[in-house]
């Protein structure tokens, strides 16, 4: 949301996506984690990686 910082949310969704060709842009055999939902302080965090993209759409 534009003029906001992600402090000001108590819960926010992290994921995370490792890109075969280098890109910033989604890209067929990119590997995807599924979203976790963390709040505001938390210092551990397990994100994991697993899917892969097979298409786009």
């Amino acid at each position: 949301m534009p003029g906001r910082t992600i402090s000001q949310f108590s819960e926010v969704l992290v994921t995370a996506r490792i890109s075969r060709s280098g890109s910033a842009e989604p890209g067929k055999g990119d590997i995807l984690a599924t979203p976790v939902k963390a709040r505001l302080g938390n210092t551990t965090l397990v994100v994991e990686l697993g899917a892969l993209i097979r298409r786009l759409r």
